[in-house]
């Protein structure tokens, strides 16, 4: 049993690396609800928190692509791992931290740091289950 759980995960893995940039595009709602909901709700309206997490998520592609660049190209590492891809999203949480409390600092919202951190933590748990449950269900039917 434990065996089939174990290749389960590894099939549901290899969907998510697969298939990153769709998942990727689901992360960007949650991430600006979450956000809006936790730091910029007196400041910015949703579909505002929207337009700069997608800003946001744009510079993040390129710094992806960057991290592609260094990362196959330069140091001979297959990029499309289970491994990239926690280096992908620490690279994201970092520079989103960094975009955030750049952004809202001149706000002068209490705590934003904490806040900042919490919510983007928050929105990848909400993310990574939505996207197990998403994936379990599409190889369910397969």
């Amino acid at each position: 049993m434990h065996y089939e759980n174990l290749r389960r995960f590894k099939e549901e893995q290899a969907y998510l690396v697969h298939y990153n940039q769709f998942f990727g595009l689901l992360l960007i709602p949650i991430v600006a609800l979450i956000i809006w909901i936790m730091v910029s709700r007196r400041k910015l309206n949703y579909f505002e928190t929207l337009i700069v997490i997608i800003y946001g998520s744009a510079i993040t592609e390129m710094l992806i692509g960057l991290q592609i660049l260094i990362v196959g190209l330069l140091l001979q590492r297959n990029f499309l791992t289970n491994n990239f891809v926690i280096e992908v999203q620490l690279v994201y949480m970092i520079w989103s931290c960094y975009y955030m409390m750049d952004l809202f600092k001149a706000n002068k919202i209490k705590f934003l740091f904490p806040r900042v951190l919490f919510s983007l933590i928050i929105s990848f748990l909400i993310y990574d289950e939505l996207s197990t449950l998403i994936i379990d269900f599409i190889l369910s039917k397969k």
